[in-house]
């Protein structure tokens, strides 16, 4: 789980179509709250999600992520786009639950299934038709695009198909 407030891909897209990001995602290389996608690029930062609270949740789970694992932590993970001849010092942690250890199956499931329906079944602000619950959204994104194809910004195309001629593949947009 990814513990910033929004993924860098959406700021490096606002970047590419030169819109301005919300003023709750990034911070700039002063610490400072920005709308400016170049800004956060810039030795920027990603704020945490859920503010201060947000930033003890991701504490702990780099503590178990990094720390645990023996891999990067905090400053040692290396930027994603970037150094990419080094390694990024990425490192996971994995765990599993014996749900039948704690409860038989079935008896889980149905626990599942309601937790949701009232999470769904919650008043909804105005302007609002639905309630999703954490991973609903992308499921629903990955069979639309499954069956529709991934949407790709002009620029993006652009320089994927510059990439493709470089390197002689064949785009098939």
């Amino acid at each position: 789980m990814a513990t910033g407030a929004v993924a860098w891909g959406k700021i490096f897209v606002a970047q590419q179509e030169k819109r301005k990001i919300p003023t709750t995602w990034a911070l700039d290389k002063h610490g400072q709250l920005t709308d400016d996608p170049n800004a956060a690029a810039d030795k920027g930062l990603i704020q945490p999600l859920g503010g201060y609270k947000g930033y003890g949740l991701s504490l702990f789970l780099d503590i178990l992520t990094g720390v645990l694992s023996g891999g990067g932590f905090s400053t040692h993970v290396k930027a994603l786009y970037e150094q990419v001849a080094r390694p990024s010092e990425v490192a996971h942690t994995c765990a599993a639950l014996r749900i039948d250890a704690l409860m038989p199956l079935a008896e889980f499931c149905e626990r599942i299934d309601a937790i949701i329906q009232l999470m769904q079944a919650c008043p909804k602000a105005d302007g609002v038709e639905r309630i999703y619950v954490p991973g609903e959204i992308e499921h629903e994104t990955e069979k639309r695009r499954n069956a529709e194809g991934i949407p790709l910004n002009s620029e993006l195309q652009e320089e994927l198909r510059a990439l493709g001629t470089q390197l002689g593949v064949q785009l098939p947009f």
